[in-house]
C-alpha cells in the first residue's frame, strides 16, 4: 500500500509544528488507514511499478465483433513497457495459456490508458482461442486473463 499523503503535510494542515513528534505514531496510523480506505473505495492502486493482475473473461463466439475491455487496477498503463497478457481456460493459470500479441492486434491499450482492449471475434480467421469458443477443460474456475 502506498502512503497517499506525507506526515509533514498533515502536520502543516493540522497546525502541528514539524518538530513536535508526540503525535507522530497516531498520524502515521491515520495516514495508513486513510490510504488503505481510499484504495479500497476507489478499487485502484496508486503505486507505480510492475504488477500482475488477474481478470475474468467472458466467452465470445466466432464473428462476434464486440471487444473485451479489461480495466486495470492501477491506471494509467505504461505502454512504453512490455505488457504480457496470457489467457487461460481456468483461473489457475498453471502450465496453460495463450499469450496474446499486440503486434498481431490481439489487443490494444485504450486511448486514456486505463484499459486493455482484446479484439472481438470479427472473422473466421481469428487466432485467439478464447474468441473461437473453444471449450475449456471441465472446471468450476472461470476463464481469465493474467496481465503483467
Amino acid at each position: 500500500m502506498t502512503k497517499l499523503v506525507d506526515r509533514s503535510l498533515v502536520k502543516e494542515l493540522a497546525g502541528i509544528a514539524l518538530a513536535d513528534t508526540d503525535r507522530d505514531t497516531i498520524i502515521k496510523a491515520m495516514i495508513e488507514s486513510a490510504s488503505f480506505d481510499v484504495e479500497e473505495l476507489t478499487r485502484r492502486k496508486f503505486s507505480s511499478g510492475e504488477r500482475t493482475e488477474y481478470h475474468s473473461s467472458y466467452e465470445q463466439r466466432q464473428f462476434d465483433p464486440t471487444p473485451q475491455y479489461i480495466y486495470v487496477d492501477a491506471p494509467p498503463i505504461d505502454d512504453t513497457q512490455t505488457i504480457t497478457i496470457v489467457f487461460a481456460t481456468q483461473d489457475r493459470h498453471t502450465d496453460q495459456g495463450i499469450t496474446l500479441d499486440s503486434t498481431n492486434a490481439d489487443y490494444t491499450v485504450s486511448e486514456n490508458k486505463e484499459a486493455i482492449i482484446v479484439r472481438g471475434a470479427s472473422g473466421s480467421t481469428n487466432t485467439i482461442p478464447i474468441l473461437l469458443g473453444v471449450a475449456p477443460t471441465i472446471t468450476y474456475d472461470p476463464r481469465g486473463f493474467k496481465i503483467t
